[in-house]
């Protein structure tokens, strides 16, 4: 927070399973970890320490409603000042509360992030198939190297259902390997301003991709 205050941070999280939150082990001096915890029910016991919480760092946990989790906190925490997302969407996180309060507390996410890797991902699991890897995996295995045709990446056609950051990088990783690029976006009436898209149509045109 601003005025010198220190950051006194929530983790909304399963820290029993993801190592990447060991670099919270790592805050600057007067920022800490005051609570953790993914059920109401573990943090409703540490109503005092909620009350002093200015910062909260939201991160998935599978079959968790973080936007039901956050409406209950939320009376619990009167100092709060940021609520911070590690995911890119952010729909499963929306509660009232912070509508109702946008202009105390601000809401952040991890646009862009992700992208470059998730697009490299996208192109890897491309390749997979195209090139047929599952078959030179077992050949390998039993030592059989048969010909086999496979199929060429350059000239096939990429589609993109919603067309935000990720969209775009996965968009340019295949422009650079030669395919043509259709996307569905909220406006296909927007230009592309990096010109990948060969075509855009909007979600009710979801079946014409």
């Amino acid at each position: 927070g601003g005025g010198g205050k220190g950051v006194n941070l929530l983790l909304l999280a399963d820290t029993s399973g993801d190592a990447s939150l060991d670099e919270l082990k790592r805050l600057p001096a007067g920022a800490k970890v005051v609570a953790s915890g993914f059920t109401f029910e573990e943090l409703e016991t540490q109503k005092e320490v909620l009350s002093t919480v200015n910062v909260v760092l939201v991160s998935h946990v599978l079959g968790v409603s973080m936007s039901s989790l956050l409406s209950k906190l939320w009376p619990l925490m009167p100092n709060l000042e940021w609520v911070y997302a590690r995911s890119a969407g952010v729909d499963h996180l929306i509660c009232p509360e912070m509508i109702t309060d946008k202009d105390r507390v601000t809401f952040t996410n991890a646009r862009g992030v992700f992208s470059h890797s998730l697009a490299e991902y996208t192109m890897l699991s491309i390749g997979f198939f195209a090139k047929d890897l599952a078959r030179w995996e077992r050949n390998k295995a039993s030592k059989s190297w048969d010909r086999y045709l496979v199929r060429d990446i350059k000239g096939s056609t990429l589609g993109v259902v919603g067309y935000g950051d990720i969209g775009r990088a996965c968009a340019r990783l295949a422009k650079a390997y030669g395919m043509k690029v259709v996307a569905v976006r909220r406006r296909p009436e927007e230009k592309d301003p990096e010109g990948l898209t060969d075509a855009c149509y909007g979600p009710d045109q979801l079946c014409d991709l």
